[in-house]
């Protein structure tokens, strides 16, 4: 049974980890200007004292204010689902392009990148599979710099959860630091 209980107590600890690391992670967006894309469970240390520590900034990308607030909108309407808001602020202002810049393709490009890789979006194909048939349905033409990193990090972490059997919607973790942000900004 103790080992039981001290295996539920790593498990939980981790998941614990996960959503921490995924908080800081929102807080990096909204606030700094420079992200790091590399964070994957190899460079997330838990410390003797129990803090989180991130290493390997290898990858830096900076971040313009008007990308941070852009970004904040782009998850206050993940989080809301409003499927319109997201097509148009990730065509129309975040500059990822399609062939023929087909609403559902952008859409479930977003989400999956950006929130969430449930069924409803993935139409129940594993990754593979589901990337394959975006691309065919409607190619990738073009993908803004400053939003691959944010997106890769957001992927990363949705993945370590996974592991842990978790399904993360990262609009939902982040959405209170989006809020606040935007607030700061004059913008909410």
């Amino acid at each position: 049974m103790t080992v039981i209980l001290y295996r539920l107590s790593q498990f939980y600890g981790m998941i614990t980890i996960i959503v921490v690391a995924s908080v800081l992670y929102d807080d990096d967006v909204m606030y700094m200007v420079f992200i790091s894309a590399p964070q994957h469970p190899g460079n997330i240390l838990l410390l003797k004292d129990g803090r989180l520590g991130l290493i390997d900034y290898g990858q830096v990308k900076c971040l313009e204010e008007k990308d941070r607030i852009l970004y904040a909108k782009f998850i206050l309407a993940l989080q809301k689902d409003d499927r319109e808001e997201i097509v148009r602020l990730y065509n129309k202002e975040m500059g990822i392009r399609t062939k023929d810049n087909l609403s559902e393709v952008l859409y479930r490009h977003a989400v999956f990148y950006h929130d969430r890789d449930t069924d409803d979006i993935t139409q129940g194909l594993n990754m593979h599979l589901f990337l394959e048939k975006l691309e065919s349905d409607d190619p990738v033409r073009h993908i803004s710099e400053e939003y691959v990193m944010v997106g890769r990090v957001n992927f990363l972490i949705r993945g370590v959860s996974k592991a842990f059997g978790l399904e993360l919607k990262m609009s939902h973790l982040w959405k209170a630091q989006a809020e606040e942000y935007l607030k700061s900004k004059k913008e909410l």
